[in-house]
């Protein structure tokens, strides 16, 4: 599972503490600060973040449309923040297809991979998922989870 969040920064910066998105452990992660936009205000983390259902479901999430407009005030697109979701490859697991060795074949951006990655599984599981391509090659998080939805 996929989302896009705002959160705190976590950590004093330091070596043995850290500067870090404050989430919380066991998930991935692609991060960029955020600046104040005003002298009072600190800046902040915006994310993509990736694991699995019960990991990922507990934080707050934004939509595709709020992440693309953060994203553009950044001067980003929503593929340029991007980490690889650890889910593909249990579900790859529970398919019988090694998703650690497919993914070592494929080339293209990360988003790319993964679209492949979601279209072999699909096809194993005989499910239909080519109406989330696009988005999913664009980098968006609502189409990549209806694609995991009929993975599950």
């Amino acid at each position: 599972m996929k989302i896009w969040t705002t959160v705190n920064w976590a950590g004093a910066g330091t070596e043995d503490d850290p500067r870090r998105p404050d989430l919380p452990a066991g998930v991935a992660y692609a991060a960029v600060e955020v600046p104040p936009s005003t002298p009072t205000e600190s800046s902040y983390c915006f994310a993509k973040v990736a694991g699995t259902l019960a990991t990922v479901s507990a934080i707050s999430s934004i939509t595709d449309s709020q992440a693309a407009e953060l994203c553009s005030s950044l001067g980003l697109t929503l593929r340029s923040l991007d980490v690889a979701d650890p889910e593909l490859v249990t579900l790859g697991d529970s398919l019988g297809v090694d998703v650690r060795e497919l993914r070592k074949w494929l080339r293209g951006t990360l988003q790319e991979r993964e679209w492949e990655v979601i279209r072999a599984l699909a096809a194993k599981k005989g499910v239909d998922v080519s109406a989330y391509e696009f988005g999913i090659k664009e980098g968006k998080c609502e189409p990549f989870e209806a694609a995991l939805q009929l993975l599950r």
